[in-house]
């Protein structure tokens, strides 16, 4: 019994390598590889492009919020950094300004 559960525990890992050698050939990574934290490009909370600040704002939120919402901010002075991107922390404390200007 045990050398059939040796067997199978072998064909399980040379078929996870062969997998993981052709997806790696192919240019993508295995769920797994470490490598594959690395090749992600880092995201900075303080210099996000618009889009990817409406992705963590909606998956943080809760609820939806879309570039067009965080484009009407911006129109009407939320801050961006020179390049256009957004720092999040300027932002809320921004929307925090705005929320308290709006209820006086």
């Amino acid at each position: 019994m045990q050398v059939a559960i040796g067997m199978l525990d072998h064909a399980r890992r040379a078929r996870r390598d062969r997998n993981r050698a052709s997806a790696i050939s192919e240019g993508g990574m295995m769920a797994g590889d470490t490598d594959a934290v690395a090749a992600r490009p880092a995201m900075s909370p303080l210099a996000l492009p618009v889009a990817d600040a409406a992705r963590v704002l909606s998956a943080a939120a809760g609820r939806s919020v879309t570039v067009e919402q965080i484009q009407s901010d911006i129109d009407a002075g939320a801050p961006t950094n020179v390049d256009g991107t957004i720092n999040l922390v300027h932002y809320a404390a921004w929307l925090v300004k705005e929320l308290t200007r709006s209820a006086d």
